[in-house]
């Protein structure tokens, strides 16, 4: 993980983050991605709240402005967050 400011932020990917997490998203590593989440209104600066992770490595749930968006998690490697406090 990559320190972002000086306060204890931390900016880490999407699918690391631990059930319940809030946080917000920074950028999105592949354009693919980025497209299909836009659609669906996950933009930088959006804050999501992680509702589910499945086990072995199968899908993930967010929500996100009242909607929420499941992804593979291995989609969701290609999205920065920022862990709220």
């Amino acid at each position: 993980m990559i320190a972002i400011n000086k306060n204890t932020h931390l900016k880490t990917r999407l699918s690391e983050l631990p059930k319940g997490s809030i946080a917000r998203i920074l950028a999105f590593d592949t354009f693919d991605v980025e497209m299909a989440l836009v659609k669906l209104g996950v933009i930088p600066g959006s804050q999501c709240r992680l509702t589910h992770v499945s086990p072995f490595g199968g899908p993930i749930a967010f929500d996100i402005n009242g909607t929420k968006v499941a992804m593979r998690k291995q989609d969701a490697r290609f999205v920065w967050v920022q862990a709220d406090e």
